[in-house]
């Protein structure tokens, strides 16, 4: 059975999330392939996408936009023998996983975590 994890960091005020994506790409993907974990996707959250006002909500505000802006959100998958909980025993207690760069980790004030099902096909 497929388990796949949603991820959400938020960054801190000095951190730049695009920056921070595509390092986590590079250093640390490649290590959840090793070890059998699949990326299903990254996502950084923005501000006000081009073309739309504010005004939505009767006070200003806009009501889907809520929440700190500097965040990182990903899901990671793993679909084999092993427990969930073994795989990622595994993964966070690997050298690979040590050497990626603690500066990452630093960046990160806060973290949620959440087990999700896909309902949509790709």
């Amino acid at each position: 059975m497929k388990v796949s994890h949603m991820r959400i960091f938020t960054l801190d005020a000095r951190t730049e999330a695009r920056t921070f994506a595509e390092r986590f790409r590079s250093e640390v993907g490649p290590v959840y392939s090793q070890y059998g974990f699949e990326l299903e996707g990254g996502w950084i959250t923005t501000s006000l996408p081009v073309g739309l006002t504010r005004g939505a909500g009767k006070d200003g505000s806009i009501p889907w936009v809520a929440g700190p802006q500097n965040r990182y959100i990903y899901i990671v998958s793993y679909e084999g023998p092993e427990s969930w909980q073994a795989k990622v025993e595994e993964f966070y207690s690997s050298p690979e996983y040590a050497a990626v760069s603690p500066d990452l980790q630093a960046r990160i004030v806060d973290r949620a975590f959440m087990f999700v099902e896909r309902t949509l096909p790709r």
